[in-house]
């Protein structure tokens, strides 16, 4: 799958232009953003520290049976990690730490960057014969300006990406 992302909050078209790339491979998915025009804005360093303060790239995949219980991943352009598994009971969300067995890779040219995730199937619970649920993600803050740009696969038309009636099949 190839697509464009467009502005969350609008579904209009977008100056940060996002290639999105998801493949399923034997037992992984490979995913990769193809980020432009971006200040490189990293809020924060270190493993599962808010880094969704910065420029991101996230992905939200669901089990099958149960899109309200997704696992947020993100990846900064300093190559720093977010990965916790989500239980979205609307107005409360709850957020589990996972352990690190993504790969992850940040290329830097100028103003654009290439963020590449390999994810386990078995990180995220990814049944072959169930399927899941996902939605894919970048803010760009434009230097600190938190959630200034929403950018997203499939448009939440709101302020927030946990919206797991976007999400998209898998």
């Amino acid at each position: 799958m190839k697509a464009f992302f467009k502005n969350s909050r609008t579904g209009e078209d977008t100056p940060f232009t996002t290639e999105f790339t998801l493949e399923k491979k034997d037992g992984f998915f490979e995913v990769e953003y193809k980020c432009k025009n971006s200040k490189l804005y990293s809020a924060n360093t270190g493993y599962n520290t808010p880094i969704y303060e910065g420029d991101v790239c996230e992905i939200f995949i669901s089990l099958a049976d149960d899109i309200y219980t997704y696992y947020e991943i993100e990846v900064a352009p300093n190559n720093s990690v977010f990965f916790k598994k989500v239980v979205n009971k609307g107005d409360k969300r709850q957020a589990f730490a996972q352990e690190n067995t993504l790969k992850t890779s940040v290329e830097i040219n100028g103003s654009d960057y290439v963020v590449k995730m390999t994810i386990p199937y078995s990180s995220v619970d990814y049944d072959v014969n169930k399927g899941a649920y996902f939605n894919a993600y970048r803010i760009e803050t434009e230097g600190g300006y938190r959630d200034k740009n929403l950018l997203a696969l499939n448009p939440t038309m709101s302020d927030t990406f946990h919206a797991p009636e976007k999400f998209i099949k898998l």
